[in-house]
């Protein structure tokens, strides 16, 4: 019997997430959190993953960043965390929990505190269509890369663009 290889079909930034996007640039960064999404229902093995990275900016606007529902891209999601949160908590009797960790302080992440965003920088195919599986972000002292993984988000600084 053959192996049988799994084909994912590339997905795609929406016009809206894109627009999004791009009025991230420029917009400068006072924290960002991280939205942890966290099984623990065995609690001998208990599953976390990143779901959403939240910025907030100077002028009291966000934007979060989150894994798609099956982890296969990243979208850009207007979500209530608080809600959310209390949704989880009802549906699930505590066994499936949002956890927030404030990620301001850390040495990756301040690093890019105080300077606007230059530029968020993405794959494209020739049809002009941008693939949704990863993504730079420019501030002009660090680039991160957060891109999408089978649990997650996942981020890190990177010092060349996405070739």
């Amino acid at each position: 019997m053959e192996d049988e290889k799994i084909i994912h079909e590339p997905k795609f930034f929406s016009v809206d997430e894109l627009r999004l996007l791009k009025d991230l640039e420029s917009q400068q960064i006072n924290k960002v959190l991280f939205h942890y999404w966290v099984n623990a229902a065995k609690l001998d093995d208990i599953i976390q993953l990143l779901n959403y990275i939240e910025f907030q900016f100077i002028d009291n606007t966000n934007l979060i960043i989150a894994a798609s529902e099956l982890c296969d891209s990243i979208e850009v999601v207007t979500i209530d965390i608080e809600a959310e949160k209390k949704s989880l908590l009802e549906k699930f009797k505590g066994n499936i929990t949002l956890q927030t960790t404030d990620k301001t302080k850390d040495p990756l992440w301040s690093r890019m505190i105080g300077y606007p965003v230059a530029e968020i920088l993405l794959d494209k195919n020739l049809s002009n269509q941008f693939y949704s599986d990863k993504m730079i972000i420019d501030f002009l002292p660090l680039r991160i890369l957060i891109s999408i993984i089978p649990l997650g988000l996942q981020y890190t600084e990177i010092t060349d663009h996405l070739n």
